[in-house]
């Protein structure tokens, strides 16, 4: 327990915004409508999904509350890498600073996925030896121009939110789009009862928080139990390999259905569209 206590976090839940992407927006249906396979709303979900081969160990945010740039950029890393093959090592620290950037504030402060999305497209990331991910380093004003210039292939993504009309429908949507190859960033608030063990259990009535974290979803099982729950989400953290299961965790379906972990986002481009990799998500909420 005690090597948690310098756990970096840093989530923060979005406010809503009704000009939020979902899969049915005009912006993004078009690349929805390039996917492979046929949309189908009877079809049934695979019982497990694991996306873990596509993905590099995860890293470590250390004591900095950057885990939306962790999740964002392990994000597109996946998205290259599964359909592409290119291998993405991103800065995390620029897009931290630039989603600081963006929201005004300074210092070691907790921010929203959507504003780290937003900060991707608009100012990219550079490749991590540019602007390496130092603790001491964010005091540093990333202004060379050089930096900025690897933006374009980031302006082209998409990336629209997962939300049901409550938790058991987000669910059955966030495991739809994992089903059909996609991974999803999202964040949830870590409870104090939190170990460096991968199963977090779901004890609202006896946990306080301890800080909101962003975090990768990467599969599912509908048969993994955590104490009296059944059915979990696999998600990529950012605590480094010695946490968990080789920095990967699970998260009780719970804690989606009751509406404690929210903010799910993931993405398209059109290249990653085209792959045929990626395949059309079984959900009846594109329209």
């Amino acid at each position: 327990m005690e090597e948690l206590k310098s756990l970096g976090m840093g989530w923060q839940r979005d406010l809503k915004d009704g000009r939020d992407f979902g899969p049915g927006h005009i912006a993004v249906r078009e690349l929805m409508e390039r996917l492979g396979g046929h949309r189908s709303k009877l079809r049934r979900l695979p019982a497990s999904i694991d996306l873990r081969e596509y993905l590099p160990s995860p890293g470590d945010q250390g004591s900095l509350n950057s885990s939306t740039a962790f999740a964002v950029l392990a994000l597109v890393a996946y998205f290259d890498a599964r359909t592409t093959g290119c291998v993405l090592d991103a800065s995390q620290l620029f897009l931290y600073q630039m989603a600081l950037k963006v929201l005004r504030l300074t210092g070691n402060a907790s921010v929203d996925l959507r504003t780290t999305f937003k900060a991707l497209v608009r100012f990219g990331a550079p490749p991590e030896t540019y602007w390496p991910y130092c603790v001491d380093r964010l005091a540093l004003d990333p202004t060379d121009a050089f930096l900025f210039s690897f933006s374009r292939e980031y302006q082209t993504i998409r990336y629209l939110r997962l939300e049901g009309a409550g938790g058991e429908e987000t669910l059955r949507q966030v495991k739809s789009f994992l089903a059909a190859g996609f991974v999803v960033a999202f964040g949830f608030p870590a409870p104090s009862s939190l170990t460096a063990e991968a199963d977090i259990g779901y004890r609202p009535s006896f946990d306080s928080i301890r800080g909101g974290q962003a975090v990768l979803a990467v599969g599912y099982d509908d048969s993994r139990r955590i104490a009296s729950d059944r059915g979990a989400l696999l998600f990529r953290g950012s605590w480094g390999t010695q946490w968990g299961e080789q920095g990967y965790g699970w998260l009780p379906y719970s804690y989606v259905t009751n509406q404690f972990a929210v903010d799910f986002w993931t993405a398209l481009r059109p290249d990653w569209a085209e792959s045929g990799f990626l395949n059309r998500p079984a959900s009846n909420n594109f329209d």
